[in-house]
């Protein structure tokens, strides 16, 4: 799995029906971020999520029924990749939530350094660890991009 710039997404299969709104939604947010919740067509959403800093550990997360396409505005961030088969649950799925949670500790088999500017989209069945340090701790401001698995 790699990173793709903002304006691949118009290339990318999963978000390209979405991916004019989506680069709507980035441009305005690098120029006014506000924290919160934008409903899109389609049933899809965008999460603009409060700044936080980077972390050195933290758990898995999976979702059964959106794609996540985790966008970094402002410092890098890890995020670790594992199949979900291979981790081991410690918050069994939520429906209304769409997420579970497993431990931290199973090593990732892939990871993306995603920078300012570039995007990483998460299918369903994949574990990942997001807002993970990268060659030390960042202020992380991001969007997350909720798309409907059809």
């Amino acid at each position: 799995m790699k990173n793709i710039a903002f304006a691949d997404l118009r290339q990318h299969p999963l978000c390209a029906p979405y991916a004019e709104e989506m680069l709507a939604i980035i441009n305005n947010a690098l120029n006014n971020f506000v924290v919160g919740k934008i409903e899109m067509s389609g049933g899809a959403r965008a999460h603009l999520d409060p700044e936080q800093n980077s972390r050195a550990e933290g758990p898995y997360e999976s979702h059964e029924r959106f794609v996540d396409v985790q966008c970094s505005l402002l410092s890098p961030e890890e995020i670790e990749l594992c199949p979900v088969q291979q981790l081991t649950v410690t918050e069994e799925y939520d429906a209304t939530r769409d997420i579970a949670f497993y431990d931290g500790v199973t090593p990732c088999t892939d990871k993306v350094i995603l920078t300012p500017g570039t995007c990483c989209v998460i299918e369903p069945g994949m574990g990942h660890k997001p807002c993970m340090d990268h060659e030390g701790r960042h202020l992380l401001r991001k969007i997350v991009f909720k798309l409907p698995v059809k």
